[in-house]
């Protein structure tokens, strides 16, 4: 019984210290891991999540491939004008977007849009 209660206080503390050592050691995989957890709890297949300043950051699943950036774009008005390599360009015809695509935990895409 001793062991059973030593796990269940040993599991939540290591827990807890590995997302505070995630935090401060990168600030950015934090943001990324809580966007896949927002992601797994949305009924949408593209959520957005903080990131670095100046830029928009989303994450979608990688087995959509970029079907969810590219109807995000659409519901806001871009048409997708070119496809090469990892990035994506839109244009509404007055503002011209660029987005980047990565490839995060194998799984998961996360799109970054530029602020212009």
């Amino acid at each position: 019984m001793k062991k059973v209660k030593l796990i269940v206080l040993i599991i939540p503390t290591l827990i807890i210290i590995s997302i505070i050592l995630l935090m401060i050691l990168n600030k950015d995989d934090f943001n990324s891991i809580r966007g896949i957890i927002n992601l797994h709890f949305s009924k949408d297949n593209i959520v957005e999540f903080t990131g670095p300043p100046n830029s928009i950051y989303y994450i979608s699943r990688s087995k959509e491939n970029d079907e969810p950036i590219v109807q995000l774009m659409k519901q806001k008005g871009f048409l997708q004008m070119d496809h090469q390599g990892a990035s994506y360009f839109f244009e509404d015809g007055k503002v011209k977007k660029i987005i980047t695509k990565k490839i995060y935990a194998k799984n998961y895409l996360i799109w970054k849009i530029d602020s212009n």
